[in-house]
């Protein structure tokens, strides 16, 4: 299996360290794993590891993956429901004001990932799984299909109904909204 791991802009040492020489890696060694890791670069990695830091082209590693790890952030999770990827997403605990936990608790109920508040749980997580059969899994539940549609709407109504929502939760919202909207258009387009 093909992994891509993206943790954005910034730096993610817990989760890259974990992917490329620690618990994570040794877990999935029989696969080959894509890092872009970010301003901390990893020191060591694995045969089957390829790492960079930027990339002005993430959607193609992306489509190119059979699975998609990385941070809990609004762009990377657009980009990875844009490519109808499975997708495994880990909060950034490091990061100021620990924000990502708001991605998190937005997907606990969502089918086609699965989150985690940190890299100890990812780890957890990758001890007790079969990653094949979960792939499949979250597979069967990324579509762009019109009857998604109402979830959309469903979403946008509760976070207007919310109170505590914060604008950045609103602006994710609405881009999902945008990318769900144009991969309509681009699918009658065909």
């Amino acid at each position: 299996m093909k992994i891509f791991v993206s943790v954005g802009t910034t730096e993610f040492k817990p989760l890259t360290d974990s992917l490329t020489s620690g618990k994570s890696a040794e877990l999935l060694q029989e696969h080959q794993i894509i890092v872009q890791y970010g301003t901390a670069e990893p020191q060591q990695y694995g045969k089957n590891t390829e790492v960079f830091a930027f990339t002005r082209e993430i959607s193609k590693y992306i489509e190119n993956a059979d699975l998609v790890i990385s941070h809990a952030a609004a762009g990377t999770r657009l980009d990875v429901i844009a490519k109808l990827k499975p997708h495994l997403m880990v909060c950034n605990d490091t990061l100021a004001g620990n924000h990502q936990m708001e991605m998190v608790n937005a997907n606990l109920q969502n089918k086609s990932c699965r989150v985690f508040e940190n890299t100890a749980a990812f780890e957890r997580y990758l001890e007790t799984v079969n990653l094949q059969s979960e792939c499949i899994e979250m597979v069967k539940n990324v579509t762009c299909e019109a009857k998604d549609a109402t979830i959309f709407t469903q979403m946008i109504d509760d976070l207007r109904r919310k109170k505590t929502s914060s604008g950045t939760t609103k602006i994710i919202a609405v881009v999902g909204l945008l990318i769900f909207v144009t991969s309509k258009l681009a699918q009658i387009t065909k």
